[in-house]
């Protein structure tokens, strides 16, 4: 599958979130392939891959 077609019909969402904003879970991976702030994450249907999109212009798919 490629990168494109995962992206094809996303929407992204352009505002940033609330300023009192915090995630909330457990950290389970800090992954440090991007060498810029990532700044577009779409997740597969099936949730088994990920891509991201960075400030360094890359594209990740994890």
């Amino acid at each position: 599958m490629a990168c494109r077609d995962l992206l094809e019909g996303i929407v992204w969402e352009n505002r940033p979130p609330p300023s009192n904003w915090r995630p909330r879970g457990l950290l389970v991976a800090h992954l440090h392939e991007h060498r810029g702030p990532i700044n577009r994450l779409a997740v597969c249907h099936d949730h088994s891959l990920f891509v991201t999109c960075s400030n360094d212009s890359q594209v990740q798919l994890w």
